[in-house]
């Protein structure tokens, strides 16, 4: 079990995406352009000038520096720069790598014409391959080349996205080093063990027809959602952070821009569905379904949002939710609790509190 159909149209698209993101504004934070800034969470410092490119604007999209942009550019804005810092609700860096991937496949400013270097790389401090990069050169449009690398930080993931109008994709991979380098990592990237990357699942999960809501009275679905907000938001081992790399995940199947994941070991029970590349998911697996052990055996499935800083809970089903069910789900109905996992604060709130 994991730790811890129809198409999408473009409504629910667009639904989807704005529900799954943060309810807070973008807010562009106070820093001088020539000073240094520090995330207050990880320890990251990132300098006003990286390998050349200036610092143009540090935003976040969360609350409590959840998800962070700093932008960089070179005075002409022909080569820029994205370092993103953000604490992923589920999974880890292969997978995380894997979406960024597939973003930068179907982005609509290029066309990816060869691949340079993709997989395992040495982290920015040390020599241990922690990391994840991939360089590509592309065409179709004013991009010369591209390249994303992912660093652990322990809990958290740091993303640097670079692309270019001037630069071929050897000398890009050379920058985006240099620009890994002049970033100041905190002690949790220099211990960061080996990352394994994602591959594609031997055998794909055959998902049946949509599931059905379980039926029950009151009180056995309040107790039911307690237990299962208290379910998703433990910890899957109290020695490693969520977010290590000590799993071996495979890919099941692609979901519009989503993608299912299952750790490695033939589980066919639950899955993770990965939302974009910026960290929030979706998990099906089955329900703790303890208050109804006694009169009833059967195996019920938990449906749950991970955000950045919450975790959405839905009523439970009969049988596995298929992934197109999954977003339905999110999309149209109500959770009927969360709890935060932020911090230490575990409080769990019924209805979904502040969706």
């Amino acid at each position: 079990m994991i730790r811890f159909g129809n198409k999408i149209t473009a409504i629910i698209g667009m639904l989807l995406l704005a529900l799954t993101m943060p309810l807070e504004a973008r807010e562009v934070l106070n820093v001088p352009a020539n000073a240094r800034w520090k995330h207050a969470a990880t320890g990251i410092i990132l300098n006003p000038v990286l390998a050349g490119l200036n610092r143009t604007e540090i935003a976040t999209t969360a609350p409590m520096e959840l998800d962070v942009q700093a932008h960089y550019e070179i005075s002409s804005g022909a080569t820029i720069a994205t370092v993103y810092i953000f604490r992923p609700g589920a999974g880890d860096l292969a997978i995380w790598f894997d979406r960024a991937n597939a973003s930068l496949a179907a982005s609509d400013k290029w066309v990816i014409q060869s691949t340079l270097e993709s997989g395992p790389a040495a982290l920015p401090v040390g020599e241990a391959t922690g990391a994840f990069k991939a360089v590509y050169a592309t065409g179709g449009g004013s991009i010369r080349s591209t390249a994303v690398v992912l660093v652990p930080m322990g809990e958290w993931i740091a993303k640097i996205r670079l692309s270019s109008q001037t630069e071929e994709a050897d000398a890009l991979s050379e920058l985006m080093t240099a620009i890994a380098r002049q970033i100041t990592w905190p002690e949790a990237t220099r211990m960061a063990a080996a990352a394994a990357p994602v591959q594609p699942c031997a055998k794909a999960i055959a998902f049946g027809k949509s599931a059905r809501p379980v039926g029950a009275d009151s009180n056995r679905r309040l107790g039911n959602a307690l237990l299962d907000a208290l379910m998703s938001s433990i910890e899957p081992d109290t020695d490693q952070p969520r977010t290590s790399q000590g799993h071996v995940w495979c890919r099941d199947s692609v979901v519009g821009a989503h993608a299912v994941y299952r750790q490695a070991d033939g589980e066919d029970d639950s899955y993770m569905l990965a939302l974009s590349d910026a960290g929030r998911a979706i998990i099906v697996r089955p329900a703790p379904n303890l208050l109804d052990a006694g009169e009833n055996s059967k195996t019920r499935f938990a449906v749950a949002l991970h955000q950045l800083d919450r975790i959405f809970s839905y009523r439970n089903f009969d049988r596995m939710v298929p992934p197109q069910q999954a977003l339905e789900i999110i999309e149209k109905e109500r959770p009927v609790s969360s709890v935060s996992t932020t911090g230490s604060d575990k409080t769990i709130t019924l209805g979904g509190g502040g969706r």
